[in-house]
């Protein structure tokens, strides 16, 4: 439970971290060939940190793990590990923490540069009393200071709000809705670090998003769930 999900060009299905029936924090990582005669997951790695609720992508065939958290006692603690994975080489990378941990942030890079630009924007992180508080800042990684700085704001940011990213643009959902497809708010350029206004009922549909982030608000609810029960 509590695991991130990411696909990969080929077809593949990456399942990482999460927590068991004990709320143990787990480190594996495995993967799923949807084309194969017969499927199977085959492990991989482990992570160097296990997470729960990590923000992951698969990015020009790299796993990046980004944030998440752990049950410490009866606290529930936000990370900010950064880790990478070449699913080649099979060999794990750790980078620079993000300066604020938090939970299942979107991961996405700028790619028209010589060297991709690493991409973090939203996620959440926790009160005191656990509650879950949302991060609405948009931040990318130089790869040369190997340091982290924010970008952006994202407006009136919300852990139901959605977000997705496709052609060096951040997408800013409503997914509040319980019908029909999340509209567009607004959408961030990360070339020029400009919000611009959306085209005329522009959908997710209309994106054919290729890498995007589910609903937070369900994975900070079964959190707050866990920690009851």
């Amino acid at each position: 439970m509590g695991f991130g999900l990411a696909s990969t060009d080929d077809n593949k299905i990456i399942c990482v971290g999460g927590h068991n029936f004990n709320y143990e924090t787990m480190s594996n990582v495995t993967m799923l060939n949807t084309q194969a005669d017969k499927l199977e997951w085959q492990n991989l790695p482990n992570m160097p940190n296990g997470s729960i609720g990590p923000g992951v992508s698969v990015i020009d065939n790299i796993l990046y793990v980004i944030g998440g958290f752990d049950f410490i006692g009866n606290e529930i603690v936000p990370n900010g590990d950064v880790l990478s994975l070449d699913l080649e080489k099979k060999r794990w990378q750790i980078l620079t923490d993000l300066d604020t941990p938090r939970a299942r942030p979107l991961i996405s890079v700028i790619d028209q540069t010589d060297t991709p630009t690493l991409i973090v924007a939203g996620g959440y992180n926790f009160d005191k009393k656990g509650k879950v508080v949302p991060y609405g800042k948009i931040e990318e990684y130089d790869m040369k200071k190997k340091k982290w700085k924010v970008i952006a704001d994202i407006p009136n940011f919300k852990t139901s709000d959605g977000l997705a990213t496709k052609n060096n643009k951040l997408y800013l959902m409503d997914a509040t809705k319980e019908e029909g497809e999340n509209q567009i708010i607004q959408e961030f350029n990360l070339l020029t670090h400009k919000w611009e206004n959306p085209e005329s009922s522009k959908s997710v549909t209309d994106l054919h998003n290729e890498k995007s982030q589910s609903n937070m608000k369900n994975e900070a609810s079964e959190s707050n769930r866990s920690r009851k029960v």
